[in-house]
């Protein structure tokens, strides 16, 4: 961090030893208005940057907090189909269907970790229940679950951005799952509000991507230069 009162002690002393050049008639009045100016000039300058480097601090740390309680409050479904086959698509479209309506129907699932309970507990039930289910719609598929911590680009939820990084995730998988995938949020409900969600690839948002790469490029600039002056300082 940058040490203002190491700064503003060494501006009085340059100060003190201008002065004292004055008295002894070796740089002229104008010569000290002129390095009096710059160095002024400089400490404003190095004054603003500190507050705009604690304020950015400040903000990442806001920012840091609020990704780790994104990560504890969210799971995800992510249902992976045996192929990209037209029947494998469907046979996706119904476990989805009846695995979001199964969990809407249970009362006592109110949050993430209970989400995450009920799985546990009962997982080899509600394997055995999807697989009668898809045999019942003339399917037939070996179906495994599983909960999983699983890397997600940045996504756009309707209104909703979701950060990309690492979310525990319930996975269903249909016997060798190598078809297109389709995701949602279990946890918060956002699964239940919306069906339409069924982008298999990473939503392409231009203006979206260059906004980030911006705000990136600004950090980085910004950091350089508070290590800069830090050096500078130290």
């Amino acid at each position: 961090m940058i040490n203002m009162n190491k700064f503003i002690n060494k501006f009085r002393e340059l100060t003190d030893r201008t002065k004292l050049l004055i008295i002894t008639h070796k740089i002229t009045k104008r010569t000290f208005l002129i390095i009096f100016m710059c160095v002024l000039g400089v400490f404003f300058a190095t004054h603003s940057l500190f507050l705009g480097v604690e304020e950015l601090t400040n903000s990442i740390g806001h920012r840091h907090e609020s990704q780790n309680q994104v990560d504890e409050d969210i799971l995800r479904l992510h249902i992976i189909p045996n192929s990209d086959l037209e029947q494998d698509q469907d046979a996706k479209e119904k476990v989805r269907n009846w695995l979001i309506g199964e969990l809407m129907k249970n009362r006592e699932i109110k949050n993430r970790r209970a989400f995450t309970n009920y799985i546990e507990t009962h997982k080899d039930e509600l394997e055995e229940e999807m697989e009668n289910h898809l045999v019942n719609n003339g399917y037939y598929h070996d179906v495994n679950l599983s909960l999983k911590e699983k890397v997600f680009p940045t996504r756009r939820y309707r209104t909703e951005v979701l950060p990309g990084g690492e979310y525990e995730s319930l996975v269903v998988t249909l016997d060798k799952g190598q078809g297109s995938n389709w995701w949602c949020v279990l946890f918060p409900p956002l699964c239940y509000v919306d069906l339409a969600v069924m982008n298999d690839e990473k939503l392409e948002d231009p203006e979206e991507d260059q906004e980030t790469k911006g705000d990136s490029d600004e950090l980085e600039l910004k950091f350089v230069l508070f290590e800069w002056v830090s050096e500078l300082l130290s």
